[in-house]
């Protein structure tokens, strides 16, 4: 009698997975459009046919437009680069997406190490229900979740929003917005606006430049030490915030930030390009109604973003212009498409 209890309650459990997993794939089916467009392209996109990776948090998500350099160098670019990216698992997507690609560079955008992107509730959520259950099992996937245990003091909700995010429905919003295209361009609605005001740099935002939580050194030498052994050359990279784009240049908490960062890669030999100084800012000839944000350039400061790093790479890794390569027709096309598609759905025209 016992054993038979036994049973019906394991059967009852094992349905409730069962029903919760349909559920949540129902519910990924028809959510969070961006990043799983996102995931999709990156994990499918043709082998062997990718120039650059990009990998960062939103700043570089932002600010390397994947479109721009193929329309301008015939560059092309994966960039796998998600709010709250959290440091300790940027070797494993590079592990992941070398699966399959062969980069010529990769570009690590620095933010990610030198600011906390996993310690409160909102950014856990935010990867664990939109970025962690898209990346598909493997043991590297397995590596991911143990280095995240180790680095930070998850919530267990958190990991059960990862397995079963229908039951997350009430503690994320669900809605965005759906593009034709292949998610290789940045796509939502602030992007395509322009600020018209320096109100929104306030002091605030200054201090934590200056404050935040940073990310313990043994991961920033791992990865340092994981790209060294690399085959394929990588790059460290700063993305011009805007909230650097005020004088004094050097008030604002930036040299105690970026500045011992890039000079700590610059004992260790690393290649690096740091945007996040004012003569850069200057050259760029950025200005407020290039960003959306104290820290995130819209489409146009992206634009004057990757043309930069763009020439830097062509020039020191001898990139080939592909766009007359039929090998890579569908870049033209979803170029084209992700052109319509931001002026059909945002009302804003743009040029590639």
């Amino acid at each position: 009698m016992k054993f038979k209890i036994i049973v019906n309650y394991v059967t009852f459990i094992i349905l409730i997975i069962i029903v919760a997993t349909f559920v949540s794939k129902l519910i990924y089916r028809n959510t969070s459009y961006y990043e799983a467009g996102l995931l999709k392209t990156i994990y499918n996109i043709e082998p062997n046919t990718v120039d650059v990776l990009v990998v960062g948090p939103s700043t570089s998500e932002t600010g390397w437009n994947s479109f721009v350099a193929w329309n301008e160098y015939g560059i092309t670019s994966l960039n796998y680069s998600f709010s709250y990216l959290p440091a300790p698992i940027i070797k494993n997507l590079i592990i992941d997406v070398l699966k399959k690609q062969k980069p010529k560079v990769i570009l690590i955008n620095v933010d990610s190490l030198l600011f906390d992107n996993l310690s409160n509730d909102k950014s856990q959520k935010f990867f664990f229900y939109h970025i962690f259950p898209k990346i598909p099992f493997s043991l590297n996937k397995l590596s991911m979740l143990q280095r995240l245990t180790k680095y930070y003091s998850l919530n267990p909700k958190t990991f059960i929003y990862s397995v079963f995010p229908v039951t997350a429905i009430d503690k994320i919003a669900l809605n965005d917005t759906e593009n034709n295209s292949l998610s290789l361009g940045y796509f939502r609605a602030a992007y395509f606006k322009r600020n018209s005001s320096l109100s929104f740099i306030h002091s605030q935002k200054i201090r934590l430049y200056e404050t935040e939580k940073p990310v313990p050194q043994e991961y920033i030498e791992e990865l340092i030490d994981f790209c060294n052994s690399l085959d394929t050359p990588t790059m460290f990279m700063s993305v011009p915030a805007a909230i650097m784009f005020t004088k004094p240049f050097g008030t604002i908490g930036v040299k105690n930030r970026y500045n011992p960062f890039f000079s700590h890669l610059n004992k260790r030999r690393i290649n690096f390009i740091h945007s996040n100084q004012y003569r850069t800012v200057r050259d760029l000839k950025l200005k407020n109604g290039d960003s959306f944000d104290e820290d995130h350039l819209n489409f146009w400061g992206s634009q004057k973003f990757t043309r930069y790093v763009s020439d830097i790479l062509v020039k020191n890794f001898k990139l080939k212009d592909k766009r007359n390569n039929p090998k890579y027709a569908f870049w033209n096309d979803a170029a084209k498409e992700y052109v319509k598609d931001v002026k059909k759905v945002f009302g804003v025209d743009i040029s590639l």
